[in-house]
């Protein structure tokens, strides 16, 4: 099967869309594919890593990089949408090459901005699929009751793991973020740096970011509770998950339109699930992960601030935790199987070709 890829940004790129676009289809893969990007206010057309045609963005250069992929070999093409600028391009690309092409809704950017222009495009895009692919049951359901058509489920992101890590030590415990602090994630973490400080835990917080982060943000943080680390590689806070006593989720949408947020499926849970260490979650109550975290009885859960302090405290209760994490490494291994998630891939790219 040959699959034409067209995002917003370059799928080589070690961001989350790029690492788990990766993952998805296998690097060999996309390496002898070609990759359609519209980005940094250019085109970019690529095959594997090679770049082969670039040129400034403007609305007439749709004509021109249309008539040259009427000349490319593919059989469908994978997007995660977006933008109206790229929905425009996507459904010139379906009338003109007649080609299908495979939305996979990683966020609700359909219901984001100008939600009715977006849509209208979309049926084009869409016209005669089968189905299209989604990040989490929550986004199913809405979509399913609110547009019609059919829609399979397929979580991104894949560690999986046999083993529970979990040990538990006597004295000072430490939790562990890693992720950006934008969208409010800082305000949710720093309640939680309060809640230790006011009620004298004996925890401490580790905390990844990135160094723009870090310089709009750091300040705001205890440094007695709080350590910030700065671009520190993705598989290297990997091999740090595993000390900490528990991973800690924020997603309150502080600052943020949480509707974007609402029905996502962060890469960062099945990373967390698999590694065998509680988690944390402080979240909406309403977003797809709490409600995945829920379902599965797989993290310590607070949605309200007021919950934070017992939370925290049952991080002792050695039994439970326990199970908890049993319940993790179980969802992962289920839900996030590289195996099951290529499967479903495939089946439904052949169902749409088909």
């Amino acid at each position: 099967m040959k699959v034409l890829f067209i995002n917003e940004t370059d799928i080589f790129r070690n961001n989350s869309s790029g690492i788990t676009i990766r993952d998805l289809f296998g690097e060999q893969y996309c390496s002898n594919s070609y990759i359609l990007g519209i980005y940094d206010g250019e085109f970019h057309f690529q095959k594997g890593k090679t770049l082969i045609w670039k040129k400034k963005f403007k609305y007439i250069t749709f004509i021109n990089v249309l008539l040259k992929m009427r000349k490319i070999d593919f059989d469908i093409a994978y997007t995660t949408g977006s933008s109206v600028k790229m929905l425009v391009f996507l459904s010139m690309l379906r009338i003109i090459t007649k080609k299908p092409i495979l939305v996979h809704y990683f966020d609700n950017w359909r219901e984001i901005g100008k939600k009715r222009i977006k849509n209208i495009l979309l049926s084009v895009i869409e016209k005669n699929n089968s189905t299209s692919l989604v990040i989490s049951e929550e986004m199913k359901k809405h979509y399913s009751l609110t547009y019609g058509g059919k829609y399979e489920v397929l979580m991104v992101g894949t560690m999986n793991s046999d083993t529970v890590s979990t040990v538990f030590k006597d004295g000072k415990k430490t939790l562990m973020y890693a992720g950006g602090l934008h969208l409010g994630r800082e305000k949710a973490l720093l309640e939680i740096e309060n809640t230790i400080k006011k009620n004298g835990l004996q925890m401490s917080i580790e905390l990844y970011t990135f160094e723009s982060d870090y310089k709009k943000y750091a300040n705001l943080f205890d440094n007695s509770i709080t350590k910030i680390h700065v671009d520190i590689l993705h598989n290297d806070i990997i091999a740090k998950y595993k000390e900490a006593d528990a991973l800690l989720f924020v997603e309150m949408g502080y600052g943020s339109d949480i509707n974007f947020l609402q029905y996502s499926m962060s890469t960062k849970v099945p990373e967390y699930l698999s590694i065998g260490v509680p988690i944390v979650c402080y979240a909406r109550e309403d977003i797809a992960v709490t409600q995945y975290f829920l379902r599965n009885n797989a993290a310590l859960v607070a949605t309200r601030k007021e919950q934070l302090l017992d939370t925290l405290i049952t991080l002792d209760n050695k039994e439970y935790v326990l199970s908890i994490v049993s319940n993790a490494v179980v969802a992962s291994n289920r839900d996030f199987n590289r195996t099951r998630q290529r499967k479903i891939l495939f089946e439904t790219m052949n169902r749409i070709i088909n």
